[in-house]
């Protein structure tokens, strides 16, 4: 386990997969990854699985940690080029890359075309996935990355986001990873951390932060469901999709599909609607049968309310008006009800 006791937050973190530290601006999220990262006092403790790199007692530096780090501005050297810039990260790496390697990394940050510009000549969301691709070149123990990739467009965002997930789980770095954009939370978080100015940090996987409908990560923030995905057929140019682990459960997406790869489906809890009955006679082509699981207290005239989906859960808001109205209550059955999503690549 990692375990960050700093002077404001205390909390352990798994050592694998990505962990997305969540919470308003101003809370010091960026604060807390550079005292992890050893660029500030911690004013606290800072330990990985037995090995101590920050206490009262002792402070390992930052260039000593083998941490790899990515702020949220530019690191290029501006009168290097980028293959220089490049090659600074390679040669300062914690293991050998094979051409291979080097290249496929590269692709992953769609940055091929930009090798031989100079530095000051890329725009700001190219300098993003270059300093990305520099992060990933070191092979850090653990990286942090503090929102990595606010400046690129989405449909790019996602893309090199999927693929990046994807490197990471097969060289098992783990990543602490600064966003507020629930979109890109949903696509990359397999746990999350939430802080909050008037409660104590806790730790917990996406999808329980998700099926808790009383969590302030789902009543404030608008939260997106996540459902994995694989391809079943085409027609009348959508795509019909089935559930990782459930291939009875069958809905209908957009997007560009590859056969091969599994897909993530992101669906904004604020687009989901419920039915006590099926609707044969509706445009809504998504109605799927599903088990109330909780309901929230009413919220500003909302209520928040987790469905159990076969491999999934799926989480709500409805009108409090109409939880009274469809008298929804925990074991209930009844239908999920979803317009096309858009389906994101997954992995390889």
């Amino acid at each position: 386990m990692i375990t960050i006791e700093s002077n404001r937050y205390q909390f352990q973190i798994a050592e694998e997969g990505v962990t997305v530290i969540f919470g308003p601006t101003g809370i010091g999220k960026t604060t807390l990854l550079r005292q992890i990262a050893g660029h500030l006092p911690l004013a606290g403790n800072l330990t990985i699985g037995s090995e101590v790199l920050d206490s009262n007692e002792l402070t390992i530096k930052a260039n000593e940690r083998g941490f790899g780090y990515l702020s949220q501005y530019s690191s290029l050297v501006r009168q290097f080029s980028v293959k220089r810039n490049l090659n600074i990260a390679i040669q300062a790496a914690r293991g050998e890359l094979s051409q291979a390697e080097i290249d496929d990394i590269y692709r992953i940050c769609r940055i091929e075309h930009l090798l031989d510009k100079q530095a000051n000549q890329v725009s700001g969301g190219e300098a993003q996935q270059i300093c990305l691709a520099m992060a990933m070149l070191s092979l850090p123990r653990l990286l942090l990355l503090d929102e990595p990739m606010s400046a690129l467009d989405m449909r790019l965002k996602y893309d090199v986001l999927s693929q990046f997930r994807q490197w990471l789980h097969e060289k098992s770095i783990p990543v602490i990873y600064v966003s507020h954009d629930v979109n890109e939370v949903a696509l990359i978080a397999d746990n999350m951390v939430i802080l909050n100015k008037d409660k104590p940090a806790e730790s917990r996987p996406y999808q329980a932060w998700l099926a808790d409908v009383n969590s302030e990560f789902v009543t404030d923030s608008l939260a997106v469901n996540t459902l994995q995905a694989q391809y079943v057929k085409a027609e009348y140019g959508l795509n019909l999709m089935s559930l990782l682990g459930a291939s009875d459960v069958t809905f209908w997406a957009q997007g560009d599909i590859e056969h091969e790869r599994n897909y993530v489906v992101e669906l904004p809890i604020t687009d989901v609607s419920i039915s006590l009955d099926l609707m044969p006679n509706s445009s809504i082509l998504n109605q799927l049968q599903v088990r109330v699981m909780a309901i929230s207290k009413p919220i500003k005239g909302y209520q928040f309310v987790s469905f159990d989906l076969a491999t999934e859960t799926i989480t709500a808001r409805l009108t409090a008006h109409s939880v009274a109205h469809l008298a929804l209550k925990p074991e209930q059955l009844c239908y999920v009800c979803f317009k096309t999503p858009r389906v994101l690549p997954l992995r390889k």
